[in-house]
């Protein structure tokens, strides 16, 4: 199929401001280069469905509203000038804006899945030759070592970022049946030493062949699945983490520090650090609470500001912030808008089974938002891109942003 000059360009944009996650400032490059191209498409020729253009004049304007209200009633200037608010704010909803122009514009899954497995295989490799090059001479280049060996990074923020990348590449080269992307997929993981990576890869291999499966075939994953889960449980409530931990493979230590979470979570306490996250959780959460925004939060952006601000003097200011999606829109946004959005997200991927190609893709990313916020907003788009397709109902059924509804008549007839 052919496609647009913008359509490539806005879906190469949007992948390398995700896979040039450690670059400063692109972020907001990628906003303005968005915004340019979406932009000239609005003025010069696309056409688009008027169901699907009144959607996205909805959603941009709720998001301006929700911008317009978090600046008229900052959160008291807290800990931070009132203007690094206004700023967060202004490029959250620049952010999401583009985001949603983008899936109504320029989304042809096809397209997005091809950009995808070309970015990723691209970065993934360098980022293994770089890991290979540090463990092999010593000079540590684009790799990690805040844990003492060198583990996986190359152009992303962290090795835990890695994880919506290395579970799509697992699901891409299973569904296509191709060893060099699974070989390449987990080399990553192996590499990465990531408890997080581990989590998603092994969450978002049985959720997408429960999602796209017929349900005959479903039937029996499903005891599989049950199965395996069992044995995972019984594994994680009996195995010692500490003995992970010490172990001198980082392979073993990453399982070490993905058990001592678990059982943090479970219960509720402290497992000597080895798994901040839920710490984390906490610190946030009760923030929220001393501030009175359970109910509608701080406002838009303002976590990527308030945080920074009140740790910065503290040991552990990198590591006090909200590390998944659904902690960022609760202190952001409320209670009541994570619940919609939390909701909104399980319908998308309840009707992702629509799209075999790109459900490989978003499904991985929306678990890895759940539960990791490593590339903060460049990886929590892809959870916005989702609900975007697939609630709205702007996914590739749809055909491409220039059809109209003539065509669309004649593709159903057909």
């Amino acid at each position: 199929m052919h496609h647009s000059r913008s359509a490539i360009a806005a879906t190469w944009l949007i992948m390398l401001t995700f896979f040039l996650g450690a670059v400063p400032g692109i972020g907001q490059a990628g906003i303005v280069g968005m915004a340019g191209i979406v932009l000239w498409d609005l003025v010069h020729r696309v056409r688009l469905p008027m169901q699907r253009l009144r959607s996205l004049y909805l959603l941009v304007g709720v998001f301006a509203v929700v911008g317009l209200a978090s600046i008229a009633n900052p959160p008291e200037a807290v800990y931070a000038p009132a203007g690094a608010y206004l700023k967060s704010t202004a490029i959250f909803v620049a952010t999401y804006s583009t985001v949603a122009a983008y899936a109504a514009l320029h989304f042809h899954s096809g397209l997005f899945l091809k950009v995808f497995t070309q970015t990723a295989s691209i970065a993934l490799i360098g980022a293994l030759l770089a890991y290979g090059f540090s463990v092999t001479t010593g000079y540590n280049i684009l790799v990690n070592t805040n844990l003492g060996a060198p583990r996986l990074q190359g152009t992303l923020s962290e090795p835990s970022a890695w994880a919506p990348v290395i579970a799509a590449i697992l699901l891409i080269g299973l569904h296509r049946r191709q060893l060099s992307i699974i070989a390449l997929g987990l080399a990553g993981l192996l590499t990465s030493k990531s408890p997080t990576c581990l989590l998603v890869v092994g969450l978002a291999l049985p959720l997408y062949y429960l999602v796209v499966l017929p349900w005959k075939k479903r039937v029996p994953l499903k005891c599989i699945v049950l199965l395996v889960a069992g044995l995972m449980v019984t594994f994680a409530s009996t195995a010692d983490p500490q003995a992970y931990i010490e172990s001198r493979n980082s392979g073993r230590a990453a399982i070490g520090r993905l058990l001592a979470g678990i059982r943090e979570v479970r219960e509720g306490s402290d497992s000597g650090g080895s798994n901040a996250r839920l710490n984390s959780t906490l610190i946030v959460i009760n923030d929220i609470n001393q501030n009175g925004w359970r109910q509608w939060g701080a406002g838009a952006g303002a976590s990527n500001v308030y945080f920074l601000a009140k740790y910065q003097q503290t040991p552990f200011a990198a590591a006090v912030q909200p590390n998944s999606w659904w902690v960022d829109i609760y202190f952001n946004f409320g209670l009541y808008v994570m619940l919609v959005t939390m909701a909104l997200l399980a319908i998308a991927l309840f009707r992702m089974r629509r799209q075999l190609g790109v459900s490989l893709v978003l499904i991985s990313f929306s678990l890895a938002s759940l539960v990791n916020s490593a590339q903060g907003d460049k990886m929590y788009q892809f959870g916005v891109l989702t609900i975007t397709l697939f609630v709205f109902g702007w996914d590739a059924s749809l055909g491409p942003a220039s059809r109209t509804k003539g065509d669309r008549r004649r593709i159903r007839a057909s």
